[in-house]
């Protein structure tokens, strides 16, 4: 598919506007048997819109500074904005994370005898039964 177009006129016509029929886009021109489109009022994105969908051969009416070369497509995203957003997402991933930590080494207390004494683990006390 085309990314761009130019409108030119290559020899412009000689018929006189005034004496076109009035239609709804533009004018009807006895002449030539062909609808002329006014296309002064519109915008470039407006003339990109109608020549993407329109066929290449149309005679319209022009404003000066819209005979120029229009482009149009996907537009080019800067690669530089991937490092931004990456690193964007990575700060907003490091302040809302939780910090993690290991469980604490807490020291246990045990004391086991042979004897039927009682048996301490975890400063409470347990009997033990033989």
């Amino acid at each position: 598919m085309k990314k761009s177009f130019t409108i030119t006129l290559a020899s412009p016509c000689s018929e006189k506007c005034e004496s076109f029929t009035p239609t709804s886009n533009g004018a009807f021109c006895q002449s030539c048997s062909k609808e002329v489109i006014d296309f002064t009022r519109l915008s470039d994105q407006q003339l990109i819109d109608y020549f993407k969908n329109k066929p290449a051969n149309t005679c319209g009416k022009f404003r000066p500074e819209q005979l120029t070369t229009y482009s149009f497509g996907t537009p080019d995203i800067n690669p530089g904005w991937r490092f931004w957003k990456a690193g964007l997402m990575a700060l907003s991933l490091a302040t809302v994370s939780k910090p993690t930590t290991a469980q604490p080494n807490v020291p246990l207390a045990y004391s086991i005898t042979t004897d039927d004494s009682p048996v301490v683990v975890n400063q409470e006390e347990k009997s033990c039964a033989s």
